[in-house]
Order: structure tokens, then C-alpha cells, then sequence
């Protein structure tokens, strides 16, 4: 009897030591896969652990961040849950769990653990951008500015980064899996296969299909995409992970990072690849965007000296090649992740941020270049944000429509693209130190759902435009409505005839030296023209800017055009079409004084050459082109 005992005891020992044994074993294994960014990996040994009966803190807190990693917001949502309860818990953790409430559409109970985390933050200013705006449910039943559509051209894996290639063509980044195809190397964060660029057919209603690997040449055994081109498509920059002429790079912490090469098309194959200057083994840089005359390179990246996780940067091209990146400022940046932009030829960029009041985790913005900053950060509003993450958007070339990604509920796989078109131009939501607004001429307006402000401040206006009043603001913080007819007299009209070749100098649209943001002299004139052009609405102009002929002949062309810029975007700020205004930069070439290189002038002086004209190009359908274009000297690839 003894020895039956005995053998008993010997046999459950054994079976306790192998069971732990294994145990320990297997959360060794969890927490390397977790080092190693192998998410999805990680979460089978770790809810295996949990099943066990081990929910330790190291358990919990892995698993809570292994869901918010590979977006399983609901997940997120338990297990965030869970590790708040814990003690001495790490102040970040409120703000995840806030976010995965978030994310799964909990907005009040996300406000009150976004609370919390306000409380104990420290330089952190995402809680109060968050904080400090309307209700997030205003936002979802005032904001349909846009139709959305589902494509068919999306797979169960990842789809997203559409670039309009051409009228009848698109790239895009997939992870999908060809039927038939040998099984391709799959990425451990969340287990798909890594990314390739492919172009597919965009037929006349705008359905996209026939999705082919783009190039054998670019894609790798690693992420490809997303990409952007040049407007003539022969040179190309793209996302990839650290691996260039067959051999794999990794920082001094062994992470493959992501950097962005460039490829030109010779023949009908790409070919000279190279990778941008600024990139390095250890940090990341990807999401390219490229201006449409070429001159401006807007990329993401995690470098060292930014604001959060990844900010937005832009560089210029110079005749040497790109110049230093910039980083877009708190403007743009957040503590938080900042990505996919998108540069516009109209100027406006577009983008995607975590860090700004929105409905979800990543939401789409759009903001408005002044001259020397980006403003009037503009949240596109549901049915384009949701609670998921929406992101990767391009825009056609009239604003009217575009494409863009998002994970929400109801799609076909991982990231899936979806179609947008505008259904009504006047309703918008803004987020500037102006307030926010639903401007719809009437009914609720309280509009905004991201808060905060573009400095990164609190909300300091807002209300409600009920009634269909009319709410004139200040025109430059961005809170400002403009009525072509309000209180017009002779005086408020310009002296311009609508007819080709007419044209006139705004006297009064002057620039301060070396800067290019409007003035606020500026704007009575300019609501002038404004006025003209609603009151002839088949009138094109070329608006044309002109600098004094201090610095460099070539700088002062890249000057007077930023200035131009800044002008046309003032008048599509107020409803004018930007395919009616041709913004043109002279620089130093028609001055109206003697005051040339060399001779000596009053400030008075050398201000009369900083000026804007305007010329009638096109009325009643008679056409004249612009006189020059010196862009393509220094703008072309």
C-alpha cells in the first residue's frame, strides 16, 4: 500500500515538473516572438498560457499589446482592461485603453479613461486635443461629405495605397496570395504575407480589377509599397524594408527598418534603384508622397529629434539633389503616429494621425498650406473615418473624388480600399485654434470631431451656426465664411473687364520680404477678386506673383511661386474652382522700377516688386494660355 503511494506521489511530481517545465518553456517562447515583433505568433503561446491558469502581469500586459499591434481592437479592449486593474500600472496604459474603447465606438467610457490619463500625463498633449473638442457623435450624424464604396478588387489580406498611375491604371500595396502560388514568406507582426506593389485596371466609373505584380525588378521577398511617381511616371520611390542589391540591413538593436529607394524607368524596365540619403539602419522612413511638379518629396518616419512615434517630414529639391527633411511641426505632428501623406497639386495635404480628436485609431485629415504652414487641419468626417483605422487616401485632380483603406468592420479581409466622392462641397469639419464647425447653412453645426487646435492648444471658439446665419470669423485662423454678395458695393468689386487679356495689379496684395503667407492687407482685395469671379463664373485667370530682385534669380522664381500659391488658395478657400486660377511664379523678371540687381533701393522701393496680378485667360470660352512657365526649369526630374 505504501508503495503504491509512494508511486503515486512519484508519478504526479513528474507530471507537475513536465507540465511546468513545458509551461516555462513555452513562455520563453512567447516572450521572444514578442521581442521580435512576431505579434501574431505571440498571442497562440500566450492565450495558451492564460487557458493555463497563468495570468501574470507579464502575461496580461503582452497580450493587451500584441492585440493593439496587430488591430484586434476588441482584444485590445479585454486585456487593456485587465492590465489597468493592475497595480502600479504604467500611465500609457489608460491611454491604450482609451483608444481601443475608442476604436470599438465606446466614446463616452473612452473620455473618461482619456480623463485619467490627462490627469497623470506628462507632455503629452494628445489627451487634450482629445478632450477638447464637440461630441464625437455630432461628428458621425453631421459629418457625410463624402459617398463611400466598396471595390471589388480587395483580397482577405492586406490592400491599401492607391496612386493614380494613370487614367485607366493604379498601384497598389498587397499582401494578397495568388491561387495557385507557391506559399510566399510571411511577415510574423501579423502573419500575412509581406507586401508587394502591384497596378491594376481603373475602369470609367471608377471600380478598380486585375491586380498583377507591379515589377520583378522592385519587389522583394520583403515589404514593397506604398509608392509614388513623378507626373511623367518614369521615376518611382517606394517603401522597403531594409534590403537592397540582395542583402538584408539591420540596426544595432537587429531590426530590419524600412527605408525608401528610387527607381527610374529605362525602356520598359525600372531599373538604376538607389535609396534617399536620409535614410538609415536605425530608424525607419516610408510612405513617400511626391508633389506634382516634383519639387517637394513628404515622407513618415520615426528619425530621431521628432514629436511621437512617426511624424511627417518634407524635403526640397535642389540642383544637387534633395535637400535636408524638414519635420512639419506641431502643426501636423503629434505625440502620437502621423502617416501616409498625401501632397495634392491644389496644395492641400492629406494625412492620417492617431494623435488628433477623430472617431477611431488612425482618421484621415486634410490641412491647407498658408504660405509658411500647414492650417485648418480638417478631419474628413464619417462615413470616411470610422472607429477603425482609415488611412492611405489620394484624391483626383479636382478634390471630387479618390480612393483610400481602411480595417473597419463589414470588409472583405485585413485593409481593404474603398471609393470616395464628394456629395456636398460645403460641409466640413475643422480643428484650428479658430473652433470647430459644420459649415451646412443650417441645422446642427457643431461639426468637429478631432478638438484641440493646429498649435497644439486647446479648442478656443466653436458653437453652433444654426439657422443658416451667416458666421464670419477671422480669415486667418481658418473660422471663416465667405459670402461673395455680403454688403457689396462699386468699391467691392475689382476693376477688371471679363475679357481675355484684360488684367489688373492688385495694388494692395503685398509680401514682406523673403515670406510667402498672405498678408492681412491683403484681404480686402482679394475678396475683390473673389467677388469678380462669382459674378463671372466662366472667367479663368492667371494669377501671377513677382519678388524684388534681392537673392537669387532661381530662388526668387521658387519664392514668387510659393506666393502665388498662397494666393490661389485663398480664393479656393472661399469656393472658387482651382482649375479657374493658373498660379504663376515670375520671380525677378518683370520688374515695374529700376530697383535691379546692384542698385541701391528704399524697402518702399523693392516692395512694389513684391506684388500679384491677374490677367483674364479664358471668358465666354476665348482662350489664352499662360505667358511662361519657368517651373520645368527647376522643377523637372
Amino acid at each position: 500500500m505504501i508503495n503504491k503511494v509512494v508511486k503515486i506521489v512519484i508519478v504526479l511530481l513528474f507530471t507537475f515538473v513536465t507540465f511546468s517545465a513545458e509551461a516555462q518553456f513555452k513562455m520563453k517562447r512567447a516572450n521572444r516572438l514578442y521581442r521580435n515583433f512576431a505579434y501574431a505568433q505571440a498571442i497562440v503561446l500566450y492565450e495558451e498560457i492564460a487557458l493555463g491558469g497563468n495570468t501574470n502581469s507579464t502575461v496580461v500586459k503582452n497580450l493587451a499589446d500584441c492585440y493593439r499591434q496587430v488591430k484586434d481592437t476588441e482584444n485590445a479592449e479585454h486585456w487593456y482592461g485587465l492590465v489597468v486593474q493592475l497595480p502600479a500600472v504604467e500611465p500609457l496604459a489608460y491611454y491604450y485603453y482609451a483608444e481601443a474603447l475608442k476604436s470599438n465606438a465606446k466614446y463616452d467610457e473612452s473620455d473618461e479613461w482619456m480623463q485619467k490619463y490627462f490627469k497623470i500625463a506628462v507632455n503629452d498633449s494628445r489627451p487634450q486635443r482629445q478632450l477638447d473638442s464637440v461630441s464625437i457623435a455630432v461628428a458621425v450624424n453631421d459629418s457625410n461629405m463624402y459617398l463611400v464604396a466598396t471595390l471589388g478588387i480587395n483580397s482577405e489580406n492586406a490592400d491599401f495605397g492607391v496612386f493614380l498611375y494613370r487614367d485607366d491604371k493604379v498601384i497598389l500595396a498587397s499582401s494578397r496570395e495568388e491561387e495557385g502560388e507557391v506559399t510566399r514568406r510571411r511577415y510574423g507582426w501579423n502573419d500575412q504575407p509581406f507586401l508587394d506593389l502591384y497596378i491594376a485596371d481603373r475602369s470609367p466609373d471608377n471600380k478598380l480589377s486585375n491586380p498583377v505584380r507591379f515589377s520583378e525588378e522592385l519587389n522583394t521577398k520583403y515589404h514593397e509599397g506604398p509608392a509614388t511617381f513623378n507626373k511623367e511616371r518614369t521615376v518611382i520611390y517606394f517603401t522597403r524594408n531594409n534590403y537592397f542589391a540582395k542583402k538584408e540591413g539591420k540596426s544595432t538593436e537587429d531590426i530590419n527598418n524600412l527605408k525608401i529607394y528610387r527607381a527610374m524607368l529605362v525602356g520598359e524596365i525600372w531599373g538604376n534603384e538607389d535609396e534617399l540619403f536620409f535614410n538609415s539602419d536605425e530608424f525607419s522612413c516610408g510612405h513617400p508622397a511626391l508633389s506634382y511638379e516634383g519639387d517637394c518629396l513628404y515622407f513618415v518616419s520615426d528619425m530621431p529629434g521628432g514629436y511621437g512615434g512617426t511624424d511627417i517630414y518634407f524635403c526640397e529639391k535642389q540642383m544637387s539633389g534633395w535637400g535636408k527633411p524638414i519635420n512639419l511641426g506641431r502643426e501636423i505632428n503629434t505625440e502620437g503616429n502621423e502617416m501616409f501623406p498625401f501632397i495634392h497639386q491644389s496644395g492641400t495635404l492629406y494625412f492620417s494621425s492617431d494623435g488628433l480628436r477623430g472617431l477611431g485609431a488612425l482618421d484621415i485629415y486634410s490641412a491647407t498650406w498658408d504660405g509658411e504652414r500647414f492650417t485648418n487641419i480638417t478631419n474628413l468626417g464619417f462615413p470616411v473615418n470610422s472607429p477603425k483605422d482609415d488611412f492611405s487616401i489620394v484624391m483626383d485632380t479636382k478634390e471630387f473624388s479618390g480612393y483610400f483603406a481602411s480595417n473597419r468592420k463589414d470588409g472583405v479581409g485585413d485593409d481593404d480600399i474603398y471609393y470616395l466622392e464628394l456629395a456636398d462641397e460645403s460641409t466640413f469639419i475643422v480643428q484650428n485654434s479658430g473652433g470647430n464647425r459644420n459649415n451646412d447653412g443650417g441645422g446642427n453645426n457643431g461639426g468637429g470631431n478631432n478638438g484641440g487646435s493646429n498649435n497644439g492648444g486647446g479648442n478656443n471658439g466653436g458653437g453652433n451656426n444654426n439657422g443658416g446665419g451667416n458666421n464670419n470669423g477671422n480669415p486667418n485662423d481658418g473660422n471663416y465664411d465667405f459670402d461673395p454678395y455680403d454688403n457689396m458695393d462699386n468699391d467691392s468689386i475689382l476693376d477688371l473687364r471679363p475679357e481675355v487679356g484684360a488684367s489688373v495689379v492688385l495694388k494692395n496684395i503685398y509680401y514682406d520680404l523673403d515670406k510667402s503667407n498672405i498678408r492681412n492687407d491683403a484681404s480686402i482685395d482679394l475678396d475683390k477678386l473673389v467677388r469678380f469671379l462669382y459674378m463671372y463664373p466662366d472667367v479663368k485667370i492667371e494669377l501671377s506673383s513677382h519678388t524684388d530682385s534681392r537673392a537669387s534669380w532661381e530662388y526668387n522664381i521658387r519664392l514668387s511661386q510659393r506666393r502665388a500659391n498662397s494666393a490661389k488658395k485663398y480664393l479656393t478657400n472661399r469656393g472658387i474652382d482651382p482649375v479657374r486660377v493658373v498660379s504663376q511664379g515670375y520671380g525677378e523678371t518683370f520688374l515695374v522700377n529700376g530697383c535691379s540687381d546692384g542698385i541701391s533701393c528704399s524697402e518702399a522701393e523693392h516692395q512694389l516688386n513684391r506684388r500679384t496680378e491677374i490677367e483674364v485667360i479664358e471668358a465666354n470660352k476665348k482662350t489664352r494660355k499662360a505667358k511662361y512657365d519657368y517651373r520645368s526649369v527647376y522643377y523637372d526630374e
